[in-house]
C-alpha cells in the first residue's frame, strides 16, 4: 500500500519556534482505491525540524506516533476494495403497508438470488389479486430455480389470459 502526506496545516508562530506543522493531511492507497484522514500533531518536542527540512516519512512517522493505527487504515482500504469487488445484493419484499429492503445474506438459502420482474401488463385489480395470492403462495414452497421458472412462466400466460379478456368486446 501507497501512503503520503497530501497537505500540511502549518501555524506560523509558536511559542519557540515558527511555521509548526499542527495538521497533517494524509491517505492510503492501493490502486485506485484510496483512505484519507487528518492527524492533530501536538507541540513540537525536543529536537525541532524545520519545515523545509521535512520528509513524506518523518511526518508519517509523527502521524502514526499521535493515533492513527497504520493497520487500521490499510483494513479500511480492503473493505473497500471488497465491496467494489463484491458489493452487497438486496432483496425487496413488497406488501400493502410497507416495503422491506433485506441483505441477500439474511434471506434464507433457497431465496437468495432469486429476483422477481414486476409485472407491468395492465389488467384489472382483481386479476392481479388472484394471480399474485397464488404466486405468493407457490413461491413460498419452491425449493428448486427450475420450479420457480417453470411457475413464473404459467402465472405470465395467466396474466396474459387476464389482459386478453379485458380488452375482448363485451
Amino acid at each position: 500500500m501507497n501512503w503520503k502526506i497530501t497537505n500540511l496545516e502549518i501555524q506560523k508562530h509558536g511559542e519557540s519556534y515558527t511555521d509548526i506543522v499542527i495538521k497533517a493531511h494524509w491517505q492510503v492507497e492501493l490502486g485506485e482505491v484510496r483512505y484519507y484522514d487528518v492527524c492533530t500533531l501536538p507541540a513540537p518536542e525536543g529536537d525541532f525540524v524545520p519545515l523545509e527540512d521535512l520528509t513524506q516519512q518523518q511526518v508519517l512517522d509523527w502521524v502514526w506516533a499521535n493515533g492513527v493505527s497504520k493497520f487500521k487504515a490499510e483494513q479500511k482500504v480492503l473493505a473497500k476494495i471488497e465491496k467494489l469487488a463484491n458489493p452487497p445484493i438486496y432483496s425487496q419484499q413488497f406488501d400493502e403497508e410497507a416495503i422491506t429492503v433485506t441483505p441477500s445474506d439474511a434471506l434464507e438459502p433457497q431465496y437468495q438470488g432469486v429476483v422477481q420482474e414486476p409485472v407491468t401488463e395492465d389488467v384489472t385489480e382483481d386479476d392481479t389479486e388472484e394471480v399474485t395470492e397464488d404466486i405468493t403462495e407457490d413461491v413460498a414452497t419452491v425449493e428448486d430455480t427450475t420450479e420457480l421458472e417453470a411457475q413464473l412462466e404459467e402465472a405470465e400466460a395467466v396474466i396474459a389470459d387476464a389482459e386478453e379478456k379485458l380488452q375482448a368486446p363485451e
